[in-house]
């Protein structure tokens, strides 16, 4: 009787560190799990972030020689840049772009297409084109802003009330430091982040206008 009870006990600890085991190996693959899928989100973001900031450009204008800035509004949590996206056999066509972060704290894309008036393009309308949403909860403070702007020497731009650029700072945007903190929606206790960071130069601060 008493080699039974040894050998149920025995058991029952066994049973106890494999059910503790299984635990523990469940929740660090969920764990991964979302970290991975955080990390594919955070990434596909930034390569589109990324994609149009580097092809932002300055626009001509029909009545001055001024051109307008690459960067019609910039912040610390959003940016609007005109970019060269779209190019067809008749030449190349900007868009209006931003960035922005909804109440969620999602990171969404907005667009509007030009309209061609005369040899310059415009953006009458204030309707989008489009709209789409690239990330999952974002982490942004104002010691790791979603966005930086930095001159030709590489210095930080200090904005106003929000990391707000004047016009004047905006013309002087010559690359943006971008700061991906997204959250792992494991459900879990622990709060898991996956932190992405690049800078991105502006290399067509040229005139666009159609030829």
């Amino acid at each position: 009787m008493s080699e039974l009870l040894v050998s149920m006990l025995v058991f029952s600890v066994l049973l106890t560190v494999v059910a503790g085991m299984y635990v523990s190996i469940t929740r660090s693959s969920n764990q991964s799990q979302a970290i991975d899928a955080s990390t594919r989100v955070a990434a596909n973001a930034m390569n589109e972030v990324s994609l149009v900031i580097r092809n932002g450009t300055t626009i001509t204008q029909a009545s001055t020689t001024d051109l307008i800035a690459a960067f019609p509004e910039a912040k610390s949590d959003s940016l609007t840049v005109y970019s060269i996206l779209d190019s067809t056999s008749a030449g190349l066509t900007p868009v209006k772009v931003q960035f922005w972060i909804n109440a969620d704290r999602e990171l969404i894309e907005t667009r509007w297409a030009a309209t061609k008036t005369g040899e310059y393009w415009t953006w009458p309308s204030s309707t989008p084109s489009t709209s789409r949403n690239l990330s999952g909860s974002l982490l942004v403070s104002e010691e790791k802003p979603l966005f930086t702007y930095l001159d030709e020497a590489g210095t930080k731009i200090t904005g106003g009330t929000n990391g707000t650029l004047s016009p004047d700072q905006r013309a002087k945007v010559t690359s943006v430091s971008i700061t991906m903190r997204v959250e792992a929606a494991d459900g879990g206790a622990d709060l898991r982040t996956v932190d992405l960071d690049n800078v991105v130069g502006v290399p067509n601060l040229g005139n666009v206008r159609q030829e």
